[in-house]
């Protein structure tokens, strides 16, 4: 995970999801065309929060 200098928006590595999580996504709020999602371990948690200010 890192910071874009540009925006200041993060940007986010995490490993993708199987198909049957994908479709269980999808049901419940569709992701568009130009977005993914992603799954963050556990572990990163405390780095999120540090990078949000909240650590």
């Amino acid at each position: 995970m890192w910071v874009d200098e540009a925006d200041g928006s993060l940007v986010i590595q995490g490993y993708k999801l199987d198909a049957e999580t994908m479709g269980e996504v999808n049901a419940t709020a569709p992701v568009q065309e130009n977005e993914t999602v992603v799954r963050i371990p556990a572990r990163m948690a405390s780095v999120l929060r540090g990078a949000m200010g909240d650590g």
